[in-house]
Parts: structure tokens; C-alpha cells; sequence
């Protein structure tokens, strides 16, 4: 019961650290880059919503014990958002519609290139029931 409750709250404040995390960070974002949708424009509009995504999730990573995950992902996130949006773009998905997340090509190569780096900071063990 007790592990389960613990599962409860690092959910919980996973769920709200990304909340408030990407959405201080893409009004932050989309701000410096005057709203604009061009294809710099977005990587650093990615860039800042990442860097305030990946601090907040970070710091729930962190208050997990997970310290070496905190620092790698909260490092990553910057990157990956960037990256997110400039693979949308180059894709030639409408961004000039002012979507707030990228899209499809987008989110598969930042679901890859996560799932690499949580591959290569969480360890495989075997769950008991």
C-alpha cells in the first residue's frame, strides 16, 4: 500500500510540475520570439519552454532520489524541445497556426531520443508483486 501511495504522489507531482513547467515556459517562450512561427523562432521558442519544462520536472526527479536522471533530463529538455519543433517545421506541418506542442514528426523524434536517455539512466530490475 505504501509503494503504491508513493507511485500516487510522484505522479501527481510529475503531472503538475509538467503543467506549470511548459506552460510558464512556452508563454515565456513564445513571448521572446514575438509569437513569431518562423523556423528559428521556434527552436528557441522550444529552447525556453524546455529549459523551464525540464527544471521543474528535474526537480521532481530529484526529490525522487533520482539525482542523475534530474540533471541529464532537465539538461535534455532544452535540446529535445528545439529539436521537436524544428523536425515539425522541416516537416511542413502548419506551424503558422500557433499550435502550442509540436507536431507528429516532432513528437516521434522526441519520444525516441527520451526514451534513450531514460534507457540509459534507469536501471532494469526485476518487479516484485
Amino acid at each position: 500500500m505504501v509503494g503504491r501511495v508513493k507511485r500516487i504522489m510522484f505522479a501527481a507531482a510529475w503531472i503538475g510540475a509538467s503543467a506549470v513547467g511548459y506552460a510558464v515556459g512556452l508563454a515565456a517562450g513564445a513571448a521572446l520570439v514575438g509569437y513569431d512561427t518562423e523556423l528559428g523562432d521556434l527552436a528557441a521558442m522550444g529552447a525556453v519552454s524546455g529549459l523551464m519544462l525540464g527544471a521543474a520536472q528535474g526537480l521532481a526527479l530529484a526529490a525522487q532520489d533520482r539525482k542523475r536522471l534530474a540533471i541529464a533530463w532537465a539538461t535534455a529538455m532544452p535540446v529535445l524541445l528545439a529539436l521537436g519543433w524544428t523536425v515539425t517545421t522541416a516537416g511542413g506541418i502548419s506551424v503558422e497556426d500557433q499550435f502550442t506542442v509540436f507536431g507528429a514528426y516532432g513528437a516521434v523524434v522526441f519520444t525516441l531520443l527520451s526514451g534513450l536517455l531514460l534507457a540509459r539512466f534507469t536501471s532494469t530490475r526485476a518487479q516484485v508483486a
